[in-house]
């Protein structure tokens, strides 16, 4: 069994349940291009918001998740989270409802 498209659906799960937040949040590191300095910061808030939402996960899966996170916050470099081109942040953009899109202000201004 394939794990990983698993945990990516339980993440978007997660981002969906609350769009502005994590438009806001994914703005703030501005994703998919998070600074080096500041991406155990980006996991820790992304832990974070596992775990204020970890009711919309099965048990299982949330502990999965979890590790997951831990795992990546001990690494040396993401390289999905680096030194991304901006188009890549469509990959998150078609999860978003038409309505909550406020990250194209961003998007269309990546050094704002």
């Amino acid at each position: 069994m394939m794990i990983a498209p698993i945990l990516k659906n339980d993440l978007y799960t997660i981002l969906r349940d609350n769009v502005g937040m994590s438009a806001n949040l994914l703005e703030q590191y501005t994703y998919p291009d998070v600074e080096h300095d500041r991406l155990a910061a980006f996991i820790a808030e992304l832990r974070d918001l596992l775990e204020i939402q970890r009711q919309l996960l099965p048990p299982f899966n949330f502990q999965m998740l979890k590790g997951l996170l831990q795992i990546a916050a001990e690494l040396d470099a993401l390289p999905y989270l680096e030194d991304e081109p901006q188009r890549s942040y469509r990959r998150i953009w078609r999860l978003l409802p038409p309505t909550h899109r406020s990250i194209q202000k961003f998007h269309a201004h990546p050094g704002h």
